[in-house]
């Protein structure tokens, strides 16, 4: 079974820097698994129903996961509506949703834009 886990919260709360340090838990124990940034695969424009591009993000991932061989899957994303999980229908799929204080998130997007 394909084990799929999401982290999720609203931009700026943290969601790649703490996948990211679940990823290397995993490599310290020697638990195969796949990373897939959909931030990462940038283009311009976005289509205006999907302002963060994540359907050819995530149509790239389809074609990259089989080549990892691994039947787990970190995914850092915005999980705006409960349908934007449908693609990942099939595989045991868990949300983990990051909260943090505004000011706490304001300060990481200031950080993150100079």
């Amino acid at each position: 079974m394909r084990r799929i886990l999401v982290v999720t919260g609203q931009v700026g709360v943290g969601k790649t820097a703490v996948s990211w340090e679940i990823a290397e838990v995993l490599e310290e124990r020697d638990v195969p698994y796949g990373f897939f940034d959909p931030d990462a695969v940038h283009f311009h424009p976005r289509p205006a129903d999907d302002r963060f591009g994540y359907g050819v993000s995530l149509a790239a991932l389809d074609a990259a996961w089989p080549l990892m061989d691994v039947d787990r899957l970190i995914v850092p994303m915005v999980v705006e509506r409960r349908d934007r999980l449908d693609r990942f229908s099939g595989s045991d799929v868990t949300v983990a949703r990051l909260t943090a204080p505004a000011a706490v998130i304001e300060g990481r997007i200031r950080r993150r834009e100079m």
